[in-house]
């Protein structure tokens, strides 16, 4: 085998080998390795070699076995089928992915429950840079996606053009006008109670934005397409999207429409009955999971017929868009004891400060319900600087999505990598 077949055969040999020079700047072997380690190979190979300048078979499996410690039939047997072994052809072994120094993963168990495993997490995401005025982006998704995050974070809210004076004023539900303008909308109807008749009615989108900042947005339609263009480039895991909804119910049935357009080959069916525990990471692959606040099919913020009840506030999402968090229902946070807190597909989302002082209050109990619940932490918003907590603190509590701020390359943003 000549030299020059070593860099065909593997041409990123140059670049994995001790960081020797890419642009061939050297002639043969010497063009692969730097002369430190040509040095060594070369003293290690002339250490065994016989008088015809090559390793004979048995020297070469005594090399595999005590020296690389290779299983025979692993990735490097051709070499112990050999009769003889020149230099070239142990350089091209040593810089080929069979003389990897770290040793190949074992296959990954995929088959338990998903709140079995942490799952890199992604915060804003929409995100190019700090909390206040940097740009949202659809490279924002794709980059992070590409680097291999299993959840990612979408801020929506209503499109530009959703209350101006006159836009879709009026429209027709169960066969009268019910006026839909921004000063109608808290006095005429709640959140719940609008019918799923009025969700083609407007043509602005939504936008995906941090609100009240300087960022700049982008259309949630372009978000969708660029996570599906990217979502299984790299993994065919599960992903989950999380939204943070703060839209009218018109443009939450907008946000529904297109997720079913754009993303009808990801989305799963609605199960017939609830199961008693979360699928697993195997049956979920090439899925998307919505993960988006929670409404209960009767809830409709009716008055309890109690002397002393309250009126239940309605919810702020439509049924429509709470039916798609399958199994990534969000439920807000008041105690681990709690009714909801026992649900197979809830997930709590706290924010760092949040989670400290539960983990600080009840670090048995926390740990206890992560062992068999989802949980998601985020950094706190005073975060400007898309800086990060210390992700360790949480995982160590079982925390499964731990969102971190992956604009902020320094510190504990590629601790999940």
């Amino acid at each position: 085998m000549s030299v020059k077949s070593v860099t065909e055969d593997f041409p990123l040999a140059r670049y994995r080998a001790g960081g020797g020079h890419p642009t061939g700047q050297r002639n043969g072997i010497e063009e692969n390795l730097e002369e430190s380690f040509l040095s060594h190979f070369t003293q290690l190979f002339n250490k065994y070699a016989g008088p015809n300048g090559a390793w004979h078979r048995d020297q070469i499996g005594l090399f595999m076995h005590h020296i690389q410690v290779e299983n025979p039939e692993g990735l490097a047997s051709y070499l112990v089928d050999q009769d003889e072994l020149n230099l070239p052809e142990l350089i091209k072994y040593l810089t080929s992915p069979c003389g990897n120094i770290l040793e190949l993963a074992s296959p990954q168990n995929l088959t338990w429950p998903l709140n079995n495993y942490f799952i890199s997490s992604s915060h804003n995401t929409y995100l190019t840079g700090n909390q206040l005025s940097s740009d949202s982006s659809t490279e924002a998704y794709k980059d992070a996606l590409l680097r291999g995050f299993r959840c990612i974070e979408i801020d929506v809210w209503d499109g530009k053009e959703q209350w101006k004076p006159g836009f879709g004023s009026e429209v027709e539900v169960d066969g009268e006008m019910k006026d839909t303008s921004r000063e109608a909308a808290p006095r005429k109807m709640g959140f719940a109670d609008l019918d799923d008749r009025l969700l083609d009615v407007i043509d602005a989108e939504p936008r995906v934005l941090h609100g009240f900042t300087l960022t700049k947005e982008v259309l949630f339609r372009d978000v969708c397409e660029t996570v599906k263009d990217y979502a299984f480039s790299t993994s065919d895991l599960p992903l989950i999207v999380s939204l943070e909804v703060h839209c009218s119910p018109l443009q939450q049935g907008a946000m529904v429409n297109i997720m079913e357009e754009v993303w009808a080959d990801y989305l799963l069916p609605a199960p017939e009955f609830e199961s008693d525990c979360l699928p697993s990471p195997h049956e979920l692959r090439n899925k998307i999971l919505i993960k988006v606040k929670y409404v209960p099919e009767d809830g409709k913020g009716k008055r309890k017929d109690t002397p002393d009840s309250k009126k239940v506030k309605p919810p702020k999402i439509i049924p429509r868009l709470s039916r798609l968090g399958l199994h990534t229902r969000g439920i807000r946070f008041k105690s681990l004891e709690e009714p909801e807190a026992s649900m197979p597909n809830h997930i709590f989302s706290l924010s760092e400060n949040a989670a400290f002082a539960i983990q600080r209050r009840m670090p048995k109990a926390l740990f206890s319900h992560n062992r068999q619940f989802l949980m998601r932490t985020y950094p706190h918003g005073m975060r400007f600087d898309s800086s990060n907590y210390d992700p360790v603190i949480f995982w160590r509590a079982g925390v499964q999505v731990v969102a971190l701020n992956w604009q902020s390359t320094m510190g504990s943003g590629d601790d999940t990598q």
